[in-house]
């Protein structure tokens, strides 16, 4: 899920990306336009508010990098992934570059995020260091790019039957090194009703 924050609009992927606000209105799906590459698996979304833009990657196959223009509401395609399976894109104000989590499967596991310019082009691609562990098959990913850091927030450690336990793990992740400096567990928290206290 992602934010147009000066629209105070929202976007998420449901099979087409639904666009929806806080306000009541009924959502809206915003379905590929004919004659694009077919979208095989939405994988990851974020906003970019330079070019006002919503970035939508994809994996299976060579997959892609989509645009829809927040102005213009129409989708194109910005460039193929070249075979990078992406997860939990994101654009990064500071940098105006995009970042992506991604997965190395080759002869040993590894986790990578992987950093490319607005128009799409690879520009690195950089390991990320001990204390992530197994996130299973197409884990669920939200990255947040933070004063020069990255925050991935994952799903816990998988089960024997390969799910995700209930609570979400954090981590910040310095993208140029792929150190992770920081970690902690967050546990979904009760919501109160008006009037209750703990």
């Amino acid at each position: 899920m992602t934010v147009d924050a000066a629209a105070r609009q929202w976007y998420a992927p449901d099979g087409d990306v639904i666009r929806f606000s806080l306000s009541g209105d009924q959502p809206v799906a915003l379905p590929l336009q004919f004659g694009l590459p077919r979208l095989s698996w939405p994988c990851g979304l974020t906003f970019d508010a330079k070019r006002r833009r919503l970035l939508l990657s994809s994996f299976g196959g060579e997959g892609f990098l989509y645009a829809y223009d927040a102005e213009a509401e129409s989708w194109s395609v910005v460039t193929s992934m070249k075979g990078v399976d992406s997860r939990g894109l994101a654009w990064s104000q500071d940098d105006d570059c995009l970042y992506a989590f991604s997965e190395d499967r080759g002869d040993t596991q590894k986790y990578l995020i992987v950093k490319l310019s607005a128009d799409g082009a690879i520009e690195a691609k950089v390991e990320i260091g001990e204390g992530l562990p197994n996130l299973g098959h197409h884990p669920r990913i939200q990255l947040i790019p933070v004063d020069g850091r990255l925050v991935l927030l994952a799903p816990g450690e998988p089960d024997d039957d390969g799910h995700g336990s209930p609570a979400t793990h954090s981590y910040v992740i310095d993208p140029k090194t792929g150190v992770i400096t920081y970690t902690a567990k967050l546990t979904p928290q009760k919501r109160l009703l008006a009037g209750q206290t703990n």
